[in-house]
Parts: structure tokens; C-alpha cells; sequence
């Protein structure tokens, strides 16, 4: 299973990876300097003839594809940057989307540098591509690109086809090669079309996951696409060519994940999925069945927010019974630990009834490390999710308690300027 979206690093004040780095922000919103008209003329090196203005390339059409996908990625990851709440949980999760980012965009930078390599002899290529990039990763550290596997009965330039396939996860992560490799089977290795991994997955599930559920595969193959992404797929088909994946957001996902191969990627992934979907369910004997088989280890991101979600939108018995779950499954580190970040990471979405929701899931499991957000949401936010911020902090224990009488103090000394009588005084 993936991580948490609010990545540890948010519950401190600066993640350590990120110590010393200068995370200042120029600002956009300012106009460049105007230029004199004689910068503007055209001159002899700006010709057509002229390399540099030649359209940026890796002289890989494909490979262009997917490194314009990640350089957008990026530009929607930097938006998150100077995006503050009470722990900045996004912005934390986007630096280290970004640093992620950073080392595919090294390996692409290295590939198209020795581009232009020539072989050496007839079987280390054919062509400039398949020799310049397969002399190219000979070169890259094993850190990087650690070994290019080519079956015996493939030359080099066919393995091209393949090469980014056989990345860091190829030898311990059995299944996730061959399932990208089916998916790109007649097309680049580079990026595929989120519809074709969506049928290679189906293809190769559906029959298995059906028996649980009907469109069990769909549902799980879509938050698999999702969580590679980083963003909600459209429910609804869209004109033009649709969502791309490419093998480096495929390769990047994989290494975050815990299962040791893709069927048990697939197998555990579907339990969460039926989980969420039974916590959802408007039958409140489903809900509390769900409650009591759920085990510790199928409740991830999702099946958390589910669970807060009904602290909100369930009745007292059910309210109840994810009370008593969550008290009893945060005696766990391993589970407090994923439930503190997920719970933390819902104060700063941008839908109430989340927040609330996470406010609620936190005096639940009684945690102290909430307490300073829940203040800061108390003095801050609408008066829903304040009143939820008050109550759990009452039930973080005597620290929790005493941070509420002090923000209770705090806000009967503010003067009533705009009560009755203060206005009366101030008419004239």
C-alpha cells in the first residue's frame, strides 16, 4: 500500500531532506523589467539556423511526450508550494512529490546528453537511438538505472523496447514488469495511455475480482491510476486523447509501495477497496460488519477517511462503534502512526465536513500531536469545524483539556467591539 498523502516529514516544523535548502518563493505576480527596443530587434544569432532556436528535444518523440507530462506534473506541484494550514501537510507531500520528480528528470537529462553516442560495434545497437541511449545507461550509476536486462535472444536496440521496463523493482517486485510490458505491448515504453492500462488491468483481473464483485477490477485499477497520478481520474469520458502514464510515474509509485509483487498489490488493494465501499454503505448493519472485520492492516488513506467521514454522517450507534475501533486500533504505532497522518492531513482540506471529520477522528484516538493544529483551527476556521476542534481537543486528555481553557481565556479578554454596547459608544 502507497503512503500517506501528509508525509511524516509535516509533523515537524522543516522536513529534514529538506534542511538547508531555500524554499523562497520568488513573486510571479510582478511584471519582468521592460526591456529597451533595441533588445527586441532580431539579430544574427537568432536565426532559424540558429540551434538554440530549435524546439527543445531528446530526439525521442515519445520520450518528449512523457517528459512534457512530468514538467506539467511539476507546475501543478508548485502551486502547492506557499500553500499554508495548520501543519502544511500539502506542501510538505509536494516537495517530496518534487524531489521525486527531480531524480527522473535527471536520468531523462543524462539519456538525452549521450544521446549522440555512436556504437562501437553492430551488436551494441542499431541506429543512433538504441545505441546513443543503451551506451547511455551503461554509464548511468547503478543508483540511478541499475542494470539493463536483455533476454539472450534480444539484441540491444530490441531491448530498447524494454529497457525501462527493468528498473529498480524488476528483481524483488515480481508482476509489475510484465504487467507494464503488456500494457505497452505495440506502442513506447515510455508512456502509455491511461484507457490501455486500464483494459490491460481488467483483462488480466476481471475474471479473478468478479467473483468478489461485479466491476470490482474497474475500482481498483482506477485508485491504482489515481494514486500514480496524484489526482482524481473524470468519471466520465473526455474529448481528445486522455490521461498518459508514463514508466516513471509507474516506476516512481512502485517503489513507495509495500507489497511485495503485484498480485499481492492487487489482492490487498481490492479488500480496501470493498472495505471503503462497505463503510460507505446506507445499510448500518453492512457498516457495523465492516467495523468489526475490519483489520488493522486493510485500513489505509481511504479506509480512513471513511471511517472519520462516519463520525459525521452516522447515527449514534455507528458513531459509536468507530469510536471504540479507533480508540482500540491506535494502540497500535503502526496503525496511530498511518491514522495521525491521514487525520492531520484532513485539516487542511478544502471541504468542511473533511475537516471536521478529521477533528473528530483526532480526539478519538486522543492524540497530543493535534493538539496545536486543532488550536489553530479553533481560531481560524468556520464555526463547524471550530466546534469539532473544541471537543477534541476536551478529549486529548489533561494537555489537550488545559489548551482549551487557555484558548476559552484567550477569547473572552478580546473586547466586543461590535456588541451593543460598544456600539453605542462608538456611534459618535
Amino acid at each position: 500500500m502507497v503512503h500517506s498523502s501528509c508525509p511524516s516529514s509535516c509533523l515537524v516544523n522543516k522536513p529534514a531532506h529538506l534542511k538547508g535548502f531555500n524554499l523562497d518563493i520568488p513573486d510571479f505576480s510582478r511584471k519582468p523589467p521592460s526591456l529597451p527596443p533595441s533588445s527586441l530587434e532580431p539579430k544574427a544569432e537568432d536565426s532559424l539556423n540558429s540551434p538554440s532556436a530549435h524546439p527543445l528535444s531528446t530526439e525521442c518523440p515519445a520520450l518528449d511526450t512523457a517528459l512534457v507530462q512530468h514538467l506539467y506534473y511539476c507546475s501543478r506541484l508548485l502551486l502547492k508550494l506557499g500553500t499554508f494550514g495548520p501543519l502544511r501537510c500539502q506542501e510538505a507531500w509536494a516537495l517530496e512529490r518534487l524531489l521525486r520528480e527531480a531524480r527522473v528528470l535527471e536520468v531523462v537529462c543524462e539519456l538525452s546528453r549521450r544521446w549522440e553516442i555512436p556504437a562501437t560495434s553492430a551488436q551494441e545497437g542499431k541506429g543512433p537511438v538504441g545505441s546513443g541511449l543503451v551506451t547511455a545507461l551503461k554509464l548511468l550509476p547503478c543508483s540511478t538505472l541499475p542494470t539493463l536486462v536483455c533476454p539472450p535472444a534480444y539484441s540491444v536496440a530490441d531491448g530498447l523496447l524494454h529497457l525501462l521496463t527493468v528498473v529498480q523493482f524488476s528483481a524483488s517486485r515480481p508482476g509489475f514488469l510484465t504487467f507494464w510490458d503488456q500494457c505497452t505491448e505495440g506502442l513506447s515504453p515510455f508512456i502509455c495511455p491511461v484507457k490501455q492500462v486500464l483494459l490491460t488491468f481488467c483483462n488480466q483481473y476481471g475474471a479473478r475480482l468478479s467473483l468478489r464483485q461485479p466491476g470490482l477490477a474497474e475500482a481498483v485499477c482506477v485508485k491504482f491510476l489515481e494514486d500514480m497520478l496524484g489526482q482524481k481520474l473524470p468519471r466520465r469520458p473526455q474529448p481528445g486523447p486522455g490521461e498518459q502514464l508514463t514508466v516513471f510515474q509507474f516506476w516512481s509509485y512502485v517503489e513507495t509501495l509495500d507489497s511485495p509483487s503485484m498480485e499481492a498489490y492487487v489482492t490487498e488493494t481490492a479488500e480496501e477497496v470493498l472495505l471503503v465501499q462497505n463503510l460507505n454503505s446506507d445499510d448500518q448493519a453492512v457498516v457495523l460488519k465492516a467495523l468489526r472485520l475490519a483489520p488493522e492492516g486493510r485500513l489505509r488513506r481511504d479506509g480512513l477517511r471513511a471511517l472519520s467521514s462516519l463520525l459525521v454522517h452516522g447515527n449514534n450507534k455507528v458513531m459509536a462503534a468507530v469510536s471504540t475501533q479507533l480508540r482500540s486500533l491506535s494502540l497500535g504505532p503502526a496503525f496511530r502512526e498511518r491514522a495521525l497522518l491521514c487525520f492531520l492531513n484532513q485539516l487542511e482540506d478544502e471541504d468542511v465536513q473533511t475537516r471536521v471529520a478529521g477533528c473528530l477522528a483526532l480526539g478519538c484516538i486522543k492524540a497530543p500531536e493535534g493538539i496545536e493544529p486543532l488550536v489553530y483551527l479553533c481560531q481560524t476556521d468556520t464555526e463547524v469545524v471550530r466546534e469539532a476542534a473544541r471537543q477534541s481537543l476536551q478529549q486529548c486528555g489533561e494537555e489537550g483539556q488545559s489548551a482549551h481553557r487557555r484558548l476559552e481565556e484567550s477569547l473572552d479578554a478580546l473586547p466586543r467591539i461590535f456588541g451593543p454596547g460598544s456600539m453605542a459608544s462608538t456611534a459618535f
